[in-house]
């Protein structure tokens, strides 16, 4: 298949590939050689710390024109640290619109903590976001998707971990790191951006990210490949080759997961009930969509030392309507686990 044929994610992978043609074999070696790295390797949930894209970059002249001001297709180490990332699975996640539209829209509130994202359903997750920011000095930035992975930094006492983004718009390659340590709340609240669209950037983009996201870490997520609902995303494992080396070989070809569907069914359903029946008679609550939201569960038996309130996130719940899928919601963890757009694919 040529590029042109190809979805920009896979198209992207092939043109980082062709820059920097040691690439691959570095990350390889760099997973065959893991236990051997300075503070013992890293988490299952992470693919490889960026340091090894520091080391492949390393090679190039290109990114000594970074380092000194030059653009350069974003920031080539954020940018290699994805796409290698991304490369053993390749997964698109294609949300239903009217799911998207409500993740989109939900706030990123309360104390949640931030390594509820190590639950990614694979090492690097490509999200199909295409829409534009729209509200800010920023509405002529069109969203086409993000790659999304933690990194983790092994020689840092204890570990020092960020949620990294890449994001895929029109003006070209953007990536951001967002600690994850602490509460994301937190982060957005106090970073600071020296681009001066970044702000508002930031606040139209990044944070409804964030939140779907952490809809693809949560119990409720639902995906389908190829109409097939049995088979789900997961991580490959490093298996010998034929001349009995351990290896992990990378996707074949990209994969598309239907996100949401059972979900975003049930909203279309919802939202068409709700237009039907407005104001429906007698004490019975109208039919309606409650905002996706953070809820407060108390644990522990009551009285007990044991006993705090846990923020949790609640997908969109339709109410007072038939086949709706039951609410599940994230669970913290401390182990691994339409507008038209220009040129859109």
């Amino acid at each position: 298949m040529t590029d042109e044929h190809q979805h920009r994610a896979v198209r992207e992978l092939n043109t980082t590939g062709r820059d920097f043609p040691i690439a691959w074999q570095v990350y390889d070696d760099a997973l065959i050689n893991r236990h051997k790295v300075e503070g013992g390797g890293w988490p299952d949930y992470v693919y490889a710390p960026i340091a090894v894209a520091i080391a492949v970059a390393d090679f190039y002249p290109q990114v000594k024109k970074f380092l000194n001001g030059d653009t350069w297709r974003g920031d080539p180490f954020l940018r290699l640290a994805a796409l290698a990332s991304w490369r053993p699975t390749q997964g698109i996640y294609r949300i239903a619109p009217t799911l998207l539209d409500a993740l989109w829209d939900t706030t990123v509130s309360g104390d949640l903590p931030a390594d509820m994202l190590h639950r990614l359903p694979e090492w690097c997750v490509y999200v199909e976001l295409n829409r534009w920011c729209k509200g800010t000095s920023a509405d002529n930035i069109f969203i086409y998707g993000v790659w999304a992975h933690i990194d983790y930094e092994p020689s840092m006492p204890g570990g020092d971990e960020r949620l990294c983004l890449l994001i895929d718009a029109n003006f070209g390659l953007t990536a951001k790191a967002i600690p994850t340590k602490g509460s994301i709340r937190s982060y957005l609240d106090e970073v600071k951006h020296p681009d001066p669209r970044s702000n508002e950037f930031a606040q139209a983009m990044i944070e409804p990210t964030i939140a779907v996201l952490l809809y693809l870490c949560s119990a409720a997520a639902e995906y389908r490949s190829g109409g097939d609902a049995e088979k789900q995303p997961r991580n490959p494992k490093m298996r010998r080759d034929k001349a009995g080396a351990m290896r992990m070989r990378p996707a074949q070809k990209s994969r598309v997961w239907d996100t949401g569907t059972r979900m975003g069914a049930a909203l279309d359903a919802a939202y068409a009930a709700r237009a039907e029946r407005a104001g429906g008679e007698g004490k019975q609550v109208a039919p309606h969509i409650r905002r996706a939201h953070w809820h407060a569960y108390w644990t522990g038996s009551p009285g007990s030392i044991d006993r705090r309130c846990e923020p949790r996130w609640l997908p969109p719940i339709p109410v007072n309507l038939d086949g709706v899928p039951s609410v599940a919601t994230v669970r913290p963890v401390t182990g691994r686990r339409k507008e038209s757009a220009p040129g859109q694919v």
